[in-house]
């Protein structure tokens, strides 16, 4: 990690300057959910900036938790180490406080509001991962929206552009999802973004350093060369497992990118990580989703998009569009958890089959597709499949 910082800091000779400056400087970080490495950059970031006359006492370390719920202590230990705990000052964004800034506006008249902290500080740096996403093409550029934004914004910006015909999986380019998140990040302004690239194995192979936008653009050029998997056509069954995302609406994402891969009528096999779960409130809540979409699930969907309104309104938004995303691309594909773990009750509610094996889910399968052309995917977080002449929506 050493190594790699040695070339962001030779490439950052502005940012020295600024933090020599700096009277507020502050560095935004994902949360548990994505896997950077954030305490092993924290470890050779901070240094740096204390010789530039930054001191630690006076650095804050926001976690960018957009709707997603606080870390515990011992999380926080995890994600940044004890050293950055006892010597800086850390908070967790929440989307709902009264005392949030307004800076910005998104093209439908909302205005965006943004955690005071990072409205006043006068040196920004980031710390993310650019991975696949299926409506923001990538994740990465969503530090600021919805990262650190209040939570009216962040649902005004998720269901007006998750069903935009461009923000699909792997794509930037037009993808008004990812496009109006960056502007949000623009009009805040961001002096240094930190990024980490991946291979298909999910190991870190690279780390980027320099402007949002321009590490964004590049990052994500990057990930599609090293993760995209050029595919003629859809296949019948696809097999997938979600790492590393192991959870909650998380884990869900494989089976937006299993969708992508598999052909209408086809069969995916979603395999579970041996500590993979799905907790029964998060089953419940997916199953009264179900629900409440009734005998025509799409047409359901499309009235609650056409309102902006999240079909479970207490829940937060990475929920609803899991929610949304899971219901509309597995309603014509049959759908087999293998878990030899989570109760067959549990995946039964939430519309699925189960399998105790893959063995098992396999066999079902082949016995309706025996012919079949086969994709698989052992860390579907890090696969990005590319229809050759066809739409990925």
């Amino acid at each position: 990690m050493q190594r790699y910082f040695v070339k962001v800091a030779e490439v950052s000779s502005p940012i020295g300057r600024l933090a020599q400056r700096a009277k507020r400087p502050l560095i935004i970080v994902d949360d548990l959910t994505r896997p950077t490495p954030t305490s092993q950059i924290l470890e050779a970031l901070i240094p740096w900036l204390m010789d530039r006359g930054v001191f630690p006492e006076d650095l804050t370390v926001i976690v960018a938790l957009g709707t997603h719920a606080p870390l515990d202590e011992r999380q926080l230990e995890v994600k940044l180490g004890e050293r950055v705990l006892s010597s800086c000052r850390v908070i967790q964004h929440d989307p709902r406080a009264p005392d949030l800034t307004p800076v910005a506006k998104l093209p439908t008249g909302r205005v965006v509001r943004i955690n005071p902290a990072v409205a006043e500080a006068d040196l920004r740096i980031s710390i993310g991962s650019i991975l696949p996403h299926p409506t923001a093409g990538f994740g990465g550029g969503k530090m600021i929206m919805p990262g650190v934004a209040d939570f009216d914004s962040i649902k005004e910006h998720h269901l007006t552009y998750m069903r935009h015909p461009l923000s699909t999986l792997g794509n930037v380019d037009g993808n008004r999802f990812f496009e109006e998140s960056l502007k949000i990040a623009e009009a805040v302004g961001i002096d240094l973004s930190i990024r980490c690239l991946y291979n298909g194995a999910g190991e870190v192979s690279e780390i980027i350093a320099g402007g949002f936008e321009e590490t964004m653009r590049e990052g994500t050029r990057s990930t599609l060369a090293r993760l995209g998997h050029k595919m003629g056509h859809r296949v019948d069954i696809c097999i997938i497992s979600p790492l590393p995302y192991i959870s909650g609406p998380q884990m869900l994402k494989a089976l937006a990118i299993a969708s992508v891969a598999t052909r209408p009528g086809g069969g995916i096999l979603f395999v579970t990580p041996s500590k993979g779960t799905l907790s029964e409130d998060f089953v419940h809540a997916f199953s009264e989703a179900r629900e409440r979409c009734g005998d025509d699930p799409l047409g359901r969907i499309e009235e609650l998009l056409q309102k902006k309104e999240p079909i479970l309104p207490d829940r937060s938004m990475d929920f609803n569009m899991a929610i949304f995303n899971t219901i509309e691309r597995s309603l014509d594909k049959r759908v087999i958890f293998a878990s030899p773990e989570i109760p067959k009750e549990r995946i039964a509610a939430m519309g699925f089959e189960h399998a105790t094996s893959i063995r098992e889910g396999i066999a079902r399968l082949f016995d309706q597709f025996p012919n079949a052309e086969v994709a698989i995917f052992p860390s579907g977080g890090f696969v990005i499949p590319v229809i050759e002449g066809g739409s990925e929506k």
